[in-house]
C-alpha cells in the first residue's frame, strides 16, 4: 500500500515540477525537487532518483507536445474567425480533400 501512495506522490510532484518550471529547469531545481521528495516521505534513493529523472524528461516531452497542440488549435481557431470575417469558406482539413474528390467522382457516375 505504501508503494501505491509513494508512486502517486512521485507522479504528482513530477507533474507539478514540470508545469511550474514550464519544461525547463536547472540542476539546482532538480536538487530542490529531490529534497522535496525526501520530505514528502516518498522513497527516493540513487536508483529511484535516476528513474524520477527519466519520468521528468518524459513529462517534459508531453508538456511541450500539449503546448504545441494548444498553439495549433488556437491558430486554427483564429484562422477560421478571420476567414469567416472575410467571407471565405474555411479550408478543408488535410485528407478531407481526397474524401471530397472521391465523393464527387462517385456522384458523377
Amino acid at each position: 500500500m505504501a508503494t501505491k501512495k509513494s508512486m502517486r506522490k512521485l507522479m504528482e510532484l513530477a507533474g507539478e515540477f514540470v508545469i511550474k518550471h514550464e519544461g525547463v529547469w536547472a540542476h539546482e531545481d532538480w536538487e530542490a525537487l529531490l529534497a522535496k521528495v525526501e520530505r514528502s516521505g516518498a522513497l527516493c534513493n540513487g536508483a529511484s532518483a535516476a528513474q524520477l529523472g527519466v519520468v521528468l524528461e518524459g513529462a517534459k516531452g508531453l508538456y511541450f507536445d500539449l503546448l504545441a497542440a494548444e498553439s495549433l488549435k488556437a491558430l486554427a481557431k483564429e484562422e477560421k474567425k478571420a476567414r469567416k470575417k472575410a467571407g471565405k469558406a474555411p479550408e478543408p482539413m488535410p485528407g478531407a480533400v481526397d474524401t471530397e474528390l472521391k465523393q464527387q467522382k462517385s456522384q458523377k457516375k
